[in-house]
């Protein structure tokens, strides 16, 4: 045999069991990796890891609130250590819970209120979760101390957000993502024909206050309706169509955080920009209205928002805001 053909079997035979070895050694390496990744919390587990999180949270005490090693919070759109802000502040929990579970993504939204140093306030949170572990937390918190646009009275969750939606009648994961999105691009349009509303049963409520809907029900006393009476009495639909919704110009970033197609739920926290410089807006018949104080200013919204979708069409809306200076950016980048 040529020394070249030694040389030659010799390199196939080094090659061949490098193969082995690669399979051999490298494929429990692989398996260790997957048993060690956190698997996946379904809603149950989600349920839980909210609960402990808020049992922590309402105890100030982060070590007892499920949160990972690396865990980011931030407060009305202001990144903190965790520990700060609220968390140094809130008395207690309160019985109101609308909360949204997607395991897919692994994130929570919840809307609650709270009691901090013996004043009650609205809380709204977006919890991301590795496994059954925090990850991030990010708070919207509307204080009766910088806005007179909050109710924490009398708040009750109605049945429609729990309710399951028949197979037949639900909208999938994109489309319930669209439906939100088509609601904030038509926002600054003066027209709400794009959004699928059905304007026959749909509510909005605000900070704990209606803010559109069939029932016209008077805000409580002392507390501002946001935009004005007007706009407030109106039906979902036809408050965008009364050109009263053109000031917000645009709503950017946006972050679709959890969706609930068995529910027909989709929620997320979402930045309303108001330039300032809009102070008019025209009916439908074309008379001329002066836009409210409140939105001839330049201020940004950060809000957690949740649409409730049967038929393909929105039925109840819950959302929680706050007003920060004009272009506060998003501190999770979203």
């Amino acid at each position: 045999m040529s020394p070249n053909r030694v040389r030659s079997l010799a390199s196939q035979s080094w090659l061949s069991l490098s193969a082995v070895l690669l399979i051999t050694l490298g494929t429990p390496a692989r398996s260790i990796a997957q048993s060690t990744a956190p698997a996946r919390c379904d809603e149950s587990c989600m349920s839980q890891a909210l609960d402990k999180f808020l049992n922590g949270f309402k105890a100030r005490n982060p070590q007892q609130a499920g949160l990972a090693s690396a865990a980011r919070y931030s407060e009305n759109s202001i990144a903190l250590p965790v520990g700060q802000g609220l968390w140094r502040t809130i008395d207690s929990i309160g019985d109101y819970r609308n909360a949204i579970f997607d395991p897919q993504r692994g994130e929570i939204g919840l809307f609650t209120s709270v009691v901090e140093n013996g004043v009650p306030q609205l809380l709204s949170l977006r919890l991301k979760l590795q496994g059954n572990q925090v990850t991030e937390v990010e708070a919207l918190v509307q204080r009766k101390q910088a806005s007179r646009f909050i109710n924490t009275d009398g708040l009750t969750l109605k049945p429609v957000w729990g309710e399951v939606v028949p197979p037949e009648r639900r909208a999938s994961r994109e489309r319930l993502t669209e439906i939100a999105n088509l609601y904030f691009d038509s926002l600054s349009k003066g027209s709400g024909e794009a959004v699928p509303f059905n304007d026959d049963v749909c509510e909005r409520f605000e900070n704990g206050i209606q803010t559109a809907g069939v029932t016209r029900v008077a805000p409580p006393v002392g507390v501002t309706p946001s935009g004005g009476s007007e706009r407030r009495l109106m039906r979902c639909g036809q408050q965008f169509d009364s050109g009263s919704t053109t000031y917000i110009q645009s709503v950017t970033p946006r972050h679709v955080a959890a969706v609930d197609e068995t529910r027909g739920l989709v929620f997320g926290m979402f930045y309303f920009q108001h330039p300032g410089d809009i102070t008019t807006y025209r009916n439908p018949d074309g008379t001329e209205h002066k836009m409210p104080e409140a939105a001839i200013r330049p201020f940004t919204v950060p809000a957690a928002e949740v649409f409730k979708v049967v038929d393909d069409k929105i039925v109840a809306i819950e959302a929680l805001a706050v007003t920060v200076p004009y272009g506060t950016p998003s501190p999770w980048g979203k």
